[in-house]
């Protein structure tokens, strides 16, 4: 399967001309992305320590979780979503 016309479209289209054009826009989504994966890691750095009970020792570790699980679901949202635009921009 030959991909590059699919990433030739993904260059002409509208997220591509944008993140081409205005680089101040590229700069502020490729920080939204890092700091995605900054809060993604974390998420799990939170639950991993909440369940070796080295963290949050008072929290029950359902709650900690549960919070934690939606802060991860946001953060991959976030992740996904400038990914294709920063791909967009440079295919």
């Amino acid at each position: 399967m030959d991909l590059l016309p699919f990433f030739e479209w993904m260059e002409t289209s509208l997220l591509g001309h944008i993140g081409k054009s205005y680089g101040g826009i590229y700069a502020i989504g490729q920080s939204v992305h890092l700091m995605s994966m900054a809060v993604l890691g974390g998420m799990v750095l939170v639950t991993d320590l909440r369940l070796l009970n080295l963290v949050l020792r008072d929290v029950p570790s359902e709650v900690v979780a549960d919070n934690a699980h939606k802060w991860f679901k946001w953060a991959l949202v976030l992740i996904v979503a400038t990914g294709i635009f920063m791909a967009s921009a440079v295919a």
